[in-house]
């Protein structure tokens, strides 16, 4: 998991003899290049809740087999429960519950081969498996779903002027007149008015008028007025 960090600040001095564009660019570049950020609290934290998160995923995928209960039961009881995950409870069809029924005696025909035999019999304390293990595509899609809406819960934060800020994955950020801001990937900035940004790989930059934005990579939505310099051109052409 990516570590998560809030700001960190550094002053950098104006310098009375130019209006500063390509020498802070460089300096907030070389910084943000130099600076490696060490386990947080935080970060400490968000790695523990998703230990639970996939505890809990594991747990989902397993029924133990009560007294009294059968097959049948357990497989209409699984569709129920994805049912009520997605909000879309209806209950399920005859069809549907063997379709169930079946996978289930698929995932555990190996460790309890009785399980396959006719009337599927089970035996109270038994641990069967009642969906399959995701595939690496399924937790990529998944995590990318969790991160997508965690990041949506986020709220913006202003930038005070005269600092140099690093917005860290996750972040949203507001840059008024005066702020500087490194964005990172996985961050958005708004860049308004009187604002610098220097636009890490993969960060999602909105420059309004007047604002500056020296893109390094990022995703930057352009208004009338912003000025851009594309990076990677500037440094391909000076060598």
């Amino acid at each position: 998991m990516a570590e998560t960090m809030k700001f960190t600040h550094a002053d950098y001095p104006a310098n009375p003899n130019t209006d500063g564009s390509d020498e802070t660019s460089s300096r907030l570049y070389e910084d943000a290049m130099q600076e490696r950020i060490k386990p947080t609290a935080s970060a400490k934290l968000d790695s523990t809740e998703n230990s639970s998160k996939d505890l809990l995923d594991r747990l989902d995928r397993i029924a133990i087999v009560g007294e009294g209960t059968n097959l049948w039961r357990i497989a209409r009881n699984c569709l129920i429960d994805e049912a009520v995950e997605n909000s879309t409870y209806e209950e399920p069809t005859g069809h549907q519950i063997k379709a169930k029924l079946r996978e289930i005696v698929a995932l555990n025909k190996d460790r309890y081969p009785s399980i396959a035999q006719p009337g599927h019999p089970i035996y109270e304390g038994q641990i069967l498996k009642v969906k399959p293990e995701p595939t690496a595509q399924e937790l990529e899609e998944k995590r990318a779903r969790e991160k997508a809406e965690q990041c949506e819960r986020e709220p913006w934060q202003e930038a005070p002027a005269g600092t140099a800020l690093h917005a860290e994955d996750c972040q949203k950020v507001k840059a008024g007149n005066g702020a500087k801001v490194i964005a990172h990937a996985g961050s958005q900035v708004h860049a308004l008015y009187g604002s610098f940004v220097l636009a890490m790989p993969n960060s999602k930059i909105h420059a309004f008028h007047g604002s500056r934005v020296a893109n390094y990579g990022g995703d930057v939505e352009a208004a009338e007025g912003a000025h851009v310099l594309d990076m990677g051109t500037i440094q391909a052409n000076g060598n």
